[in-house]
Formats: C-alpha cells, sequence, structure tokens
C-alpha cells in the first residue's frame, strides 16, 4: 500500500534529520578522538539541534498517523496496482505501543548522547584547567646557585635554643628543667 502525502513527508524528515546525524557524529568522533575541545562543541551544539529536529519530526509524524489512523472516507483509499487499498484500516492494525515506542527510543538515545558528550567536553574543560593550573604554580623546589652564602654557619659552641625553660615545647610558663 501507498502511503498519504504527510506521512511520506514525515518519513522523508525522518530520514534527512538521521543522515545528517550520522554525518555529524562522524566529525564528533574524529573530535573525540583528537581531543579537539572545539570540535566536541561544534558536535555539542548540532547534536542539540538534532535531537530538537528529531522531537519536531517525531511529533509531526505522530500527529499525521494518529490523524489518518482516525480518518474515514475517500482520503483512505489509495490504488495500487490496480487494486484499492485502506490505509485508514491498516493503520489502525499497527499496535499502538509500537508506534510509540519506536518514536520515543530514538530520542531517549539522543538524549542520552547528548548527555555522554556534554559530560565529556566538561572532562576536557577540567583537564585543560587542571594543566594551566599547573603550569603557573611555583616549582617546590627552586635551585640555589653555589655559595658560600648557601650553606648555613655552623653553631657549634651555642647551646640547643629550644633546650632553654622559657623557650621548650609545651612550656605554660612554669619552671622547666632539662
Amino acid at each position: 500500500p501507498q502511503l498519504t502525502q504527510k506521512l511520506k513527508t514525515g518519513i522523508i524528515l525522518i530520514g534527512v534529520v538521521y543522515t545528517v546525524s550520522a554525518l555529524v557524529c562522524l566529525t564528533g568522533f574524529i573530535g573525540a578522538l583528537a581531543r579537539k575541545l572545539g570540535a566536541i562543541r561544534t558536535y555539542l551544539f548540532v547534536l542539540y539541534l538534532t535531537l530538537i529536529l528529531q522531537i519536531a519530526v517525531t511529533v509531526f509524524s505522530l500527529i499525521s498517523f494518529y490523524n489518518l489512523r482516525h480518518s474515514t472516507g475517500p482520503d483512505c483509499l489509495i490504488q495500487s496496482n490496480g487494486s484499492t487499498y485502506d490505509i485508514c484500516e491498516e493503520a489502525v492494525k499497527i499496535p499502538q505501543g509500537a508506534v510509540i515506542a519506536s518514536a520515543i527510543i530514538p530520542i531517549v538515545i539522543q538524549m542520552y548522547a547528548c548527555y555522554i558528550v556534554s559530560a565529556y567536553k566538561n572532562r576536557l574543560l577540567q583537564q585543560k584547567r587542571d594543566k594551566d593550573v599547573v603550569l603557573t604554580v611555583n616549582p617546590v623546589y627552586a635551585p640555589v646557585p653555589g655559595s658560600e652564602h648557601a650553606f648555613p654557619v655552623p653553631h657549634a659552641n651555642l647551646p640547643y635554643v629550644y633546650g632553654n625553660g622559657p623557650h621548650a615545647f609545651g612550656n605554660q610558663g612554669g619552671v622547666h628543667h632539662v
């Protein structure tokens, strides 16, 4: 049986959206391999745009399908190969759960893909920030040029400062005997 013009348009639009989505996926894959933040951002933008188009086309297709399903009369009759088909009757035979599942499952998968790419973009941003922070922090060890002032003067003849009672660790102001 043939389809009505609205259903044909809906199917063609869905095909175009998925084809463009597949081409954009290739761009995103290359950007992910190269770890290019610009390519990932572009891919994420197009992925969100594709999700919005996919939702719009799915809504259009479902409305067209359910309008056809509840139609009667000459608009439902299509002739093909010498036979007349009632496509409205055929549409009623399609299980409603299958129609809804075939509309919702691709959208959920697309939403999950948006979530994954967004998380990957945020991870790349965090890694870039971490790398920038590491590069700007002063090094832990700074070499000191060799000179006689670089070494402490030995104080062999002086008593140990903290062995003195008033300076001893834990002194509360009382007398401390060493």
